[in-house]
């Protein structure tokens, strides 16, 4: 199995000071809500909201950068196609994390089965704690989902690697590789100094 070291990339100084202040603009106080329902609050707590239309410009940039530094991985697939892409505004405040789970669900949902990639931009200085990207050791295992072949992740033995996040960074990995958040500690105002990020998933469409 390659080291956890190769199964992500970070890019960075993937979006400019422009840009994620536009991002930062949509998270204002109030737009966003809690996550839905099909994710219990005991398994993930954040606030989010979908990416409005008018920064789908910055989307196709990150997603761009993204599918060009997921195709240098050892562990990206090689014949397949992009598809459906999805993005989303998510802050954390105080006490709120996200438990180890899969961004493709392990191909059990039809609406997720297909995320091939997953990215996640870092927005804002940092003035919190805790927050860490945490990627741990899983092996890819196929799988068929409505006719499509994909890969789904099941763990194994061994220490998890920790992304810190970093204003501008851009982290991409496989949808099947599991992952957490750890949780963000953040006396005050969640909304200064929050963890924001913009990120969301790169589908399929079909295999060759």
């Amino acid at each position: 199995m390659l080291p956890l070291t190769e199964y992500f990339r970070t890019v960075p100084g993937a979006i400019s000071g422009e840009d994620r202040d536009r991002l930062l603009g949509a998270c204002a106080a109030g737009s966003m809500s809690a996550t839905g329902r099909a994710v219990p609050r005991a398994f993930r707590k954040a606030s989010r909201r979908g990416l409005p239309p008018r920064l789908h410009d910055i989307r196709d940039r990150v997603v761009e950068i993204a599918l060009r530094e997921y195709a240098e991985l050892p562990v990206a697939e090689a014949s397949w196609e992009p598809g459906r892409v999805e993005a989303q505004l998510t802050r954390s405040g105080d006490g709120e994390f996200y438990r180890p789970h899969f961004d493709n669900g392990r191909g059990t949902h039809p609406r997720i089965g297909l995320r091939a990639v997953t990215y996640i931009v870092y927005l804002g200085e940092r003035a919190y704690g805790g927050g860490a990207l945490r990627l741990h050791p899983t092996r890819p295992m196929p799988r068929h989902i409505g006719g499509h072949r994909i890969l789904v992740g099941r763990k194994v033995p061994g220490e998890p690697v920790e992304v810190e996040p970093e204003d501008g960074t851009l982290v991409v990995f496989p949808s099947w590789v599991l992952h957490e958040v750890s949780p963000v500690t953040l006396p005050g105002d969640p909304w200064k100094g929050g963890r924001f990020t913009l990120n969301g998933w790169v589908g399929r469409t079909r295999n060759f």
